[in-house]
């Protein structure tokens, strides 16, 4: 019975210790972020990865091996609703309030144009919708604006995310998945856009199919404004990406405003011939389009 009473205590000391570890391990992973007064988030462990694409050519990247620290990012992007919840809140008038533009419009030709609140058509968006689409006809700076108040509104770090973090989390981070789009190798399973199949308007947030992270619409609906310059001098396309072997580039982030132009990644519902992975394009920052928006990241 001695054996018995001694084999029992063994057994509850080491679920007990089990326990305490298992509650130790989940406390040290950060989790996904679901809160009622902010974009939904995903978080994104950090590693190394092949950036870019090789042989390289313009718009895209030249191949090399960047590593990445963690972060959270937008489980979908930015909805007419967030950012109606900003404005609201701020009285911000964005870049196309201040300024209306001739825009073109799907379907309809080119609109003059003075608000988000219009659709990819040209016409005011039904309130009753705004929670369900991507806002649109906003610029680099309205996107900066918005993750500026949120900051200060929840207490966290927001910001767009760096070109390397969208790749890298459109690559589903650590998983690396080996497709030419984020989540597959179908463009119609996991993006609204233009190519192959013709949509030629909006989608829903969250219509298609995830990535391995659970991120959502990575590529069509509409191209993301990210936070760097775009880097197009010869020095920095054959000259600075040639490093020793075995370096890497550590969180890297171009700051140099020498072409006045702001990256976008992901393609967009009219222009499906760039929704691969690696494909990127550049505005200049007060641009607003119908096909642009955006997603955050929060550093944590």
């Amino acid at each position: 019975m001695q054996n018995y009473f001694y084999i029992t205590i063994a057994l509850l000391f080491l679920l007990l210790t089990q326990k305490q570890k298992n509650n130790v391990y989940q406390a040290v992973i950060p989790q996904n972020v679901t809160v009622s007064d902010a974009p939904n988030l995903v978080f994104v462990e950090g590693g190394r990865f092949h950036m870019g694409n090789t042989p390289y050519k313009e718009p895209l990247y030249p191949y090399r091996e960047v590593e990445i620290s963690s972060f959270y990012i937008g489980k979908y992007e930015v909805t007419m609703k967030e950012f109606k919840e900003f404005v609201d809140a701020t009285g911000y008038r964005s870049s196309i309030n201040l300024r209306p533009r001739y825009v073109q419009a799907t379907g309809a030709g080119g609109r003059n144009l003075s608000s988000w609140e219009y659709d990819e058509a040209g016409n005011k968006r039904p309130l009753e919708e705004y929670s369900k689409y991507p806002v649109i006809l906003v610029s680099w700076h309205d996107a900066i604006a918005y993750c500026n108040w949120l900051s200060e509104k929840t207490g966290h770090k927001y910001r767009l995310p760096t070109e390397a973090e969208w790749e890298y989390a459109a690559r589903s981070g650590k998983y690396q998945d080996n497709y030419f789009f984020s989540g597959g190798n179908n463009s119609d399973s996991v993006g609204c856009c233009q190519s192959g199949i013709l949509y030629g308007y909006l989608c829903p947030i969250g219509s298609k199919s995830p990535n391995a992270l659970g991120i959502y619409d990575m590529h069509g609906n509409v191209s993301e404004w990210c936070y760097d310059w775009l880097n197009t001098t010869a020095e920095n396309r054959h000259g600075a990406w040639k490093y020793p072997e075995g370096s890497f580039f550590k969180d890297p982030v171009f700051e140099n405003d020498s072409t006045k132009q702001k990256i976008r990644r992901g393609a967009s519902f009219s222009s499906g011939n760039l929704i691969n992975i690696y494909a990127r394009t550049a505005l200049y920052p007060d641009a607003c389009t119908v096909s642009i928006g955006f997603r955050v990241v929060r550093e944590l």
